[in-house]
């Protein structure tokens, strides 16, 4: 009874008086769940200063064309998507030249 007349933890419910008679008051919830967005964990890419430079003006310069945000990870994607239009001995030949 003395906890409870000290507002403790331990009162999930606070009663209010009211005429005389007591009215409970009901708990109510007012945290949310976090919106998970993805299951995977994200892949990360380290580059040196001057790819990690001309990767940034690439993002900039088709960022100008869209109205949405581009991000490496959205040109990675992108990039991936259009894989099979990409001749493969042609990316094979700019891997080789850029390591």
């Amino acid at each position: 009874m003395a906890l409870k007349s000290k507002g403790s933890i331990l009162n999930r419910r606070s009663k209010d008086k009211k005429d005389g008679s007591e009215i409970e008051k009901k708990i109510t919830v007012t945290s949310s769940a976090s919106n998970i967005t993805s299951s995977v964990s994200p892949t990360t890419m380290r580059l040196p200063p001057k790819p990690k430079a001309e990767l940034a003006v690439w993002i900039s310069e088709l960022q100008e064309l869209t109205d949405k945000k581009i991000t490496p990870a959205k040109l990675m994607r992108g990039l991936i998507e259009m894989r099979s239009d990409i001749p493969s001995d042609a990316l094979i030949e700019a891997i080789q030249k850029v390591t």
